[in-house]
């Protein structure tokens, strides 16, 4: 083998120590760059996974209005408005206007909002208003994505059975004492006046 490089007055062995890292380096932008972009999206997208899962249900619907508005999704940006404005009116009765809603207490807005556009359906349905009627029922599931699975009726008397144990309720007097303990567990997963019919219900028993 020839010690010079073809058309060249440099040595072979020196044309390889030149050259090889260059070609080392080329490589492992083409193949490794990629991979590291892509593991920069990955992380970008678990730290927004991370962040959104932190957010309170009200700051979630407040990201979700921006991008709704971004998209220009007219149904989507209509229904988070005046959820949260409903919202806010909720906050404000209940200490002012710098007040701030838990989930659950932010779910229990949103149930009266979907109890509204169910009572609308019907409505639109028995007076054969089938175009409202989709509106409405389109609207109804970017309110219920906002909403934990609900407890079943056996779950609500599951709780409220061992509320009223914890508390030593009798009788109805004590009833006030009994929903204020069992409103968090509900945690917006059963409205008020479900959880209210029940403890009447076995306090009566």
């Amino acid at each position: 083998m020839s010690e010079r490089a073809s058309g060249s007055g440099t040595p072979c062995w020196q044309f390889v120590r030149l050259y090889q890292p260059l070609c080392r380096r080329n490589i492992y932008f083409q193949s490794v760059r990629p991979a590291k972009l892509h593991s920069v999206e990955a992380i970008d997208n678990r730290v927004y996974r991370r962040n959104f899962s932190a957010m309170s249900l009200t700051q979630r619907i407040d990201e979700d209005l921006k991008e709704a508005m971004r998209a220009k999704d007219a149904t989507k940006v209509s229904v988070l408005r005046l959820l949260k404005s409903a919202l806010k009116y909720a906050a404000i009765e209940k200490a002012g206007a710098e007040a701030e809603l838990s989930d659950a207490e932010a779910a229990q807005v949103i149930r009266k909002q979907t109890k509204q556009r169910q009572d609308s359906i019907e409505s639109f349905e028995k007076g054969g208003r089938a175009e409202l009627a989709a509106k409405e029922k389109n609207e109804l599931s970017i309110l219920q994505s906002y909403l934990p699975q609900s407890m079943t009726a056996e779950e609500i008397a599951k709780v409220v059975r061992e509320t009223i144990a914890e508390i030593g309720a009798t009788s109805k007097a004590q009833m006030g004492a009994v929903m204020k303990a069992l409103q968090p567990k509900a945690a917006g997963r059963a409205d008020g006046k479900t959880l209210s019919q029940e403890v009447q219900k076995q306090l009566g028993s």
